[in-house]
């Protein structure tokens, strides 16, 4: 079965009753819910620790939404592309140490992101049982760029299809694509050296 996986784009109350909406109200408006939707997600995509994500998703959404406005963004594709992309930059920086896993979507499982060798060493088999561990997502993007950061929160991070995540920040299939090559050779180099620093410390500890 095909996993459905979506962000809330439904509106809220923007404050400032009594006079006319400006342009900034309404993009916060359709804006606000989808990237708290985005960053409960990423942070807490079981629901398991609601009373921890939920404020700092909070935080994320004001945060982007502060920029938005500091940019003097109005109500278009363009800047709810723009706050949808600096929202996922700011879930990934609050997800260092995080200790949970999420499920990759079924578009880009293990097999398309991992090297051979590494299947063959069974990190796909980890991956797809228990799912990519939130820090290791994290550690591998430290120097990526920009636009690597973004689909790959949203798209591993969150789940979305690659598709949708390139409606999200308004990139076409191809740009999608080649960024999630390039995530997939970060996480693959994260892996190797990983168990070269690892693999001595292992074994002195088996010999005590």
């Amino acid at each position: 079965m095909e996993q459905s996986a979506t962000v809330s784009t439904q509106t809220v109350e923007v404050p400032g009753a009594g006079r006319a909406p400006s342009e900034f109200d309404r993009l916060f408006a359709r804006t606000y819910p989808a990237v708290v939707g985005l960053a409960r997600r990423v942070l807490d995509r079981d629901g398991v620790a609601s009373s921890a994500s939920e404020p700092i998703a909070d935080e994320v959404a004001v945060e982007a939404l502060s920029r938005a406005r500091v940019h003097h963004l109005g109500d278009t594709d363009r800047a709810a592309e723009r706050t949808v992309g600096w929202a996922a930059e700011l879930c990934l920086d609050r997800i260092i140490g995080h200790p949970g896993r999420v499920a990759l979507p079924p578009e880009v499982g293990a097999d398309r992101l991992l090297s051979a060798d590494l299947l063959e060493d069974g990190v796909g088999a980890e991956w797809d049982d228990h799912g990519l561990a939130l820090w290791e997502l994290q550690e591998a993007l430290a120097g990526a760029r920009r636009v690597d950061r973004r689909i790959a929160v949203l798209c591993l991070g969150c789940g979305l299809p690659p598709r949708q995540v390139g409606a999200l920040l308004g990139l076409d299939d191809r740009a999608v694509s080649a960024g999630l090559d390039r995530i997939g050779v970060r996480l693959s180099d994260r892996r190797r050296v990983s168990a070269e620093v690892e693999s001595p410390l292992d074994a002195r500890l088996g010999d005590q």
